[in-house]
């Protein structure tokens, strides 16, 4: 009889506990994201305005990396930080992208100081992450 008490006693509270759990809420992404062509460019993007080098270069294609870090590493400290501020200021808004197989081509409007351009973004699939192609 006590075992069948102990029993009914860890059922009722397994039920209580699991009826009494709040719905699972999926939790925040930390760091650079690079599931979708978007969350890559906003990576990339929070990667040069916290001038976070090492995402800045993770950000791009792997065939891409050695070069852009080679290039990173002959920029001098004041020409990073025009390159930060820049992007600090800029405003970038996301207007179109278009896939391609394992392509993705994203329109991007860029706005500093009331100067607006358009820019054309490519990016490629690499496995399950999207990254620049320079």
């Amino acid at each position: 009889m006590f075992h069948w008490f102990r029993a009914s006693l860890f059922f009722a509270l397994t039920v209580l506990v699991l009826t009494g759990c709040p719905p699972k809420k999926e939790l925040p992404t930390f760091g650079p994201n690079y599931q979708t062509p978007q969350l890559a460019f906003e990576s990339w993007r929070n990667a040069v305005i916290g001038l976070n080098l090492e995402n800045i270069v993770r950000s791009y294609s792997k065939d891409s990396q050695a070069g852009l870090r080679q290039e990173i590493n002959e920029t001098s400290p004041e020409g990073l930080k025009a390159m930060q501020k820049e992007t600090a200021e800029t405003q970038f808004e996301i207007q179109k992208v278009v896939f391609e197989t394992n392509r993705a081509y994203l329109r991007v409007q860029r706005t500093r100081d009331k100067e607006v351009e358009i820019e054309i973004v490519n990016m490629v699939r690499e496995g399950s992450d999207w990254k620049l192609l320079p």
